[in-house]
């Protein structure tokens, strides 16, 4: 054991094996030995026995009699997995709180392996989500990319936004009660000239199948744009305005896309890529539509389901790509989707007591 004193070669070692350098001994201490420190990314609340956040539910499991370890998102602290002791109970105060996609003020208390959630008062509840199959399984969907894609403790403030906006525009219904529009594509948009999506445009007024009832393309187009955005808050941007590989201006033809490289090829860079596939210029427009947009939760675009089928494998086969596994709500989206017409490849295992 090395004793501490005055003189310098007594001090232990430094963090990088050789003596604590000590420039400025008056400031430090003479012969008191401070370790380096390093700063928490939260700032004092990270010391904080409570803290108070809002959070949206992205997934729970049940655990012991009557607790669930709920994962959350958060606008400054991130992915968090937090206990919930005894919501489970027909009594509890905070159960219903806590549900699935619910947007909830929480007082959260640091515990060593899990912390603990302590009050939750609801902000909005998206009741309309969980109670309709069509909508839930899209939010299945978001949260389960919000999930993937994030880190514990990594804060992303967009990210909740996004995932809020998502969730009110599915609650809302998605109404494209707007005057209708021949082009919603803006005019010489990049260098692609202005292609025209079948008989795109806003969706008129007219009766509709229900109060708050979507149509599947816009649901599809909320999707799509919610997809492009998390790319792009967590690195995954795609390249979609010219050729990822030679920088080339792309022109309204059928170029490729790489899942590899990121982004749009134009013809030439396309035959040299094997492992590319091509996609259609009404896709890549909508798609470089959709990634220039703010997102708001209300989609009022209408496109060819050629065209927003062509959309969803791309960023599938993107988003599986960077995550390296198969998501599984876009499956089960697909099963219940109204306008599904094939089953899923992949059967969605047993939950186990987690959603």
């Amino acid at each position: 054991m090395v004793e501490q004193g005055n003189s310098p070669s007594a001090q232990p070692p430094g963090v990088f094996g050789g003596p604590e350098p000590r420039e400025d001994p008056g400031a430090r201490g003479e012969g008191v030995y401070v370790p380096p420190t390093r700063p928490s990314p939260l700032g004092d609340s990270a010391r904080a026995r409570t803290f108070t956040t809002d959070a949206i539910v992205l997934r729970r499991m049940d655990f012991s009699e009557a607790d669930r370890i709920l994962t959350v998102l958060t606008p400054y602290h991130g992915k968090l997995r937090l206990l919930a002791k005894g919501v489970r109970r027909p009594g509890s105060r905070m159960g219903g709180h806590l549900e699935l996609f619910v947007h909830a003020k929480v007082q959260v208390a640091r515990g060593r392996s899990l912390d603990l959630v302590n009050q939750a008062v609801t902000v909005d509840a998206h009741r309309a989500v969980r109670e309709d199959i069509v909508k839930a399984a899209h939010a299945f969907h978001i949260a389960e990319l919000v999930d993937g894609f994030l880190e514990e403790n990594d804060n992303h403030p967009s990210v909740f936004t996004l995932l809020l906006d998502a969730l009110s525009g599915l609650e809302e219904g998605l109404d494209g009660g707007a005057t209708p529009s021949p082009h919603p594509l803006p005019e010489g948009e990049g260098t692609l000239a202005p292609l025209p999506l079948g008989e795109a445009g806003r969706r008129p007024a007219g009766p509709r199948t229900g109060e708050g009832a979507p149509s599947a393309s816009n649901l599809s187009l909320l999707d799509r744009q919610f997809e492009l955005h998390l790319l792009g808050a967590v690195g995954f941007r795609p390249q979609l305005t010219e050729c990822v590989f030679c920088r080339a201006e792309l022109k309204p033809e059928t170029n490729g896309y790489s899942v590899k490289l990121g982004g749009v090829l134009c013809p030439d860079c396309f035959a040299s890529q094997p492992s590319a596939r091509g996609i259609l210029p009404d896709a890549l427009k909508l798609l470089r539509y959709l990634q220039r947009t703010v997102p708001t939760g209300h989609m009022t675009l209408a496109a060819p389901d050629r065209v927003l089928r062509e959309a969803e494998q791309v960023l599938r086969e993107q988003m599986e790509f960077a995550l390296e596994r198969r998501l599984r709500a876009a499956d089960f989206l697909r099963r219940v989707s109204p306008s599904s017409s094939s089953p899923p490849t992949l059967t969605l295992p047993p939950r186990g007591g987690g959603d």
